[in-house]
């Protein structure tokens, strides 16, 4: 059955091929284009057909034509890379962050405007804390770059299964060319799945050499439907945002131009779940209360030198403050005679980082060399109290991780090599990194007695390299290939964090801390094809990744320093992973291939992945079914109006395909979504979307991995029926 359903996409993306392989190069268009620009793939700006790689870019005009609000959203229609929705009882801590050919978590870096973002904290066995790595407000971002694959070569640690790249709006993108100027727009966007409202209003302004911009987002959405709405319908989730990003540019003379970034984030979840009253265990109210915020500040000066050592230098200065308050309030029976008891347990993480970096290129002859560093400090803070409102003696004020200072330094060197009058480039890199990691302990950390020795200091180095190739075959037609590998650094929740629970009999467990941890490592394997013509473009990939010392939370016996435990777990490097698969993207402009009317294109894409873990021969929990994605678009030649009708393909995952047959399966679906929009005015764009077209009932397998099939209320785990989503936007 699978093979029948691999073969219908394949199918017609060959039938690209056979197109566009014909055909002389000239057209752009706005669907999948090798034309078009990357910059985070090799840190310059290059054309797609020219990277050894395989990068998705997310403009914001496609965030816009498919109404996208969230992560998840944006990369709906993008085969290989997933969010992960939290459902259930994970509802109120948002989206887990992305899933890039089946590595996600920390093993993915998430940068904005080349920050690193904080990474997620999810202790184990903690369902009362969750730090996510979603604190983006998509209205701000001009374009998104997703690097598939590990890409540590220019991006260092945690770039280990690839990198999701954030570029916010600059004050240009609403201005002219040249002169003073003012613009900026007003959008408002409406989704009935969640009853979502946001509003954007985005101002810009050029006097003489200074230029600004102001964007402010206000959202507010309830929880998001399931497809049987009476699936625990008094359960409730409201959450509202506010983000604000600002920015300074000014152009000192032609060669100098400084800038000041600040950006201000904070999201407010609110959650009541009654129906978690029908347990034997609480008895009155269950409620949480969640506060994200993420504030930073950049400095940047770029320099046109043209010098015997750089041509230009980007140097910044950034500082981030990244934290989550998590409280959540019960009343629960405690065991024995006594009466129920008010609790609160009120957790933060909270992490500040400091980053200095600077990039520097320099052409000459037929290379392109571009090399700098990269410096940051980080301070880590966590807290995990535990309130008793009627009885503030039996308080509990606690860390699960000491406070960390941690400190990192990388320097990176590639070159772009030209041959054969630019039908053959060669692009080699080299990377150090040093990762240093202190514990300090004062008395809000009070770590299990026998696990206190354990927290020493950590350092770990790596070296990694890379060397990619593009040979053009002919004007059109090209192939690509990649070696590179890839490393993380151990996350200091899995170096430090250090807890005892005791639940009473059967229920106390104990876990350790691991200072000694060696970072993860890969190395990755890439060849493709690439087509381009008047017709359309099609790209081609296979991918073979090889990971090595994966960290895994383990259970390594039942005693430690002489006292007997339920379970005993720590952070070990124990896993070998391999990881391989094919996809393939292309799009045909029907009215170059077949006559169909001008402005008539279609899209196809599809990712298909299998893995295993070498160390017990068992399948890569991680890895999404296969995806197909086939887009049907019309877009007027006044530019007045247009239409996509998007078809999601996705295969069941089977037992066989899971470590442990008795999680959770999914079957296979296809949904329609049909989007639509009408410019009544140059400045102003309705638009209109609805989705899920034909009222499918379905699960997203990244929502359940890891649950039990037996796990109850499964009707929480679906995803809305049919919905629709509009906005209109006003540009001046």
């Amino acid at each position: 059955m699978k093979k029948l359903f691999f073969r219908k996409p394949l199918t017609a993306l060959i039938s690209i091929t056979l197109a566009t392989s014909a055909l002389a190069d000239s057209q752009t268009n706005k669907t999948f284009s090798l034309d078009t620009v990357s910059v985070a793939a090799t840190r310059t700006e290059q054309k797609q057909e020219d990277i050894s790689s395989t990068v998705s870019i997310i403009t914001d005009e496609q965030n816009e034509a498919n109404l996208s609000s969230n992560i998840r959203e944006m990369i709906r229609y993008e085969p290989g890379i997933e969010v992960g929705s939290g459902t259930g009882d994970a509802a109120r801590f948002g989206s887990k962050g992305f899933n890039i050919r089946g590595i996600d978590e920390n093993r993915v870096k998430i940068t904005v405007d080349g920050i690193d973002q904080a990474n997620s904290f999810t202790p184990e066995g903690n369902p009362f804390q969750r730090s996510g790595r979603n604190h983006v407000d998509i209205d701000t971002m001009k374009r998104v770059e997703i690097i598939k694959g590990p890409a540590s070569t220019l991006y260092g640690s945690d770039a280990l299964g690839g990198v999701v790249a954030f570029t916010t709006k600059d004050p240009a993108d609403y201005l002219a060319a040249e002169g003073d100027d003012t613009g900026g727009s007003v959008k408002v966007r409406y989704s009935s799945a969640d009853e979502g409202l946001s509003e954007t209003l985005s101002l810009a302004n050029r006097t003489g050499k200074l230029e600004s911009l102001l964007i402010y987002t206000h959202r507010e959405t309830d929880e998001l439907e399931n497809y049987d709405n009476d699936t625990n319908p008094d359960d409730t989730l409201d959450f509202d945002s506010d983000n604000i990003l600002a920015k300074l540019q000014y152009q000192l003379n032609e060669n100098h131009r400084i800038g000041l970034t600040v950006e201000d984030y904070k999201s407010d979840t609110q959650s009541d779940f009654p129906s978690k009253l029908s347990s034997s265990f609480y008895s009155d109210f269950y409620k949480g209360d969640d506060v994200t915020e993420r504030q930073r500040a950049t400095i940047f000066h770029q320099w046109q030198a043209n010098n015997m050592l750089f041509d230009k230098v980007n140097w910044t200065l950034d500082w981030q403050n990244s934290s989550m308050d998590q409280e959540t309030s019960t009343i629960y029976d405690a065991p024995g005679p006594a009466t129920a008891i008010a609790r609160i347990k009120d957790y933060s993480h909270q992490e500040e980082t400091w980053m200095l970096s600077a990039q520097f290129d320099k052409s000459f002859l037929n290379h392109q060399i571009t090399y700098g560093f990269e410096y940051d400090e980080k301070e880590l803070t966590n807290k995990q109290d535990t309130l008793f409102p009627t009885d503030p003696s039996s308080n509990t004020l606690d860390r699960g991780v000491p406070l960390v200072d941690g400190k990192s330094y990388g320097l990176y060197l590639q070159d772009q090599i030209s041959f054969m009058d630019g039908r053959l480039l060669l692009t080699p890199g080299v990377r150090y990194d040093k990762f240093e990691a202190k514990p300090s302990l004062d008395s809000s950390f009070a770590p299990p007695a026998a696990t206190a020795g354990e927290l020493k200091d950590h350092d770990s180095d790596k070296v990694t390299a890379r060397l990619g190739t593009v040979f053009k075959l002919t004007e059109n037609t090209s192939v690509f290939a990649q070696y590179s590998q890839g490393f993380k650094s151990p996350d200091l929740i899995d170096l430090y964090y250090s807890s005892e629970r005791n639940y009473g009999p059967g229920f106390h467990f104990l876990t350790l801390p691991n200072p000694d941890l060696k970072p993860e490592e890969s190395d990755s394997y890439e060849l493709g094809l690439r087509f381009k013509g008047d017709a359309g473009n099609l790209e081609l990939t296979g991918f073979y990744n090889e990971y090595t010392d994966f960290i895994e939370s383990v259970t390594v016996n039942s005693t430690f320093g002489g006292t007997s435990y339920d379970n005993v777990s720590q952070s070990r490097n124990i896993d070998e992973v391999t990881i391989w698969g094919l996809e393939a993207r292309g799009a045909i402009w029907l009215d170059q291939f077949i006559g169909a009317p001008e402005g008539t294109s279609l899209q196809a894409a599809i990712a298909y992945a299998e893995g295993e873990n070498e160390t017990d021969n068992t399948p890569i929990d991680s890895i999404a079914p296969l995806k197909a994605v086939f887009g049907l678009s019309y877009d007027a030649p006044s530019e007045r109006w247009g239409s996509t009708l998007n078809w999601t393909l996705v295969s069941k995952k089977d037992k066989s395909d899971l470590s442990d047959e008795t999680n959770f399966t999914t079957s296979g679906y296809g949904i329609l979504d049909l989007t639509a929009y009408y410019s009544p005015a140059k400045s102003l764009t309705l638009r209109g979307g609805i989705f899920n077209l034909t009222d499918k009932e379905y699960i997203v397998y990244e929502d359940v991995r890891g649950l039990s099939a037996t796990t109850n209320e499964q009707g929480l785990y679906t995803q809305p029926g049919r919905n629709f989503t509009m906005s209109a936007s006003y540009n001046f």
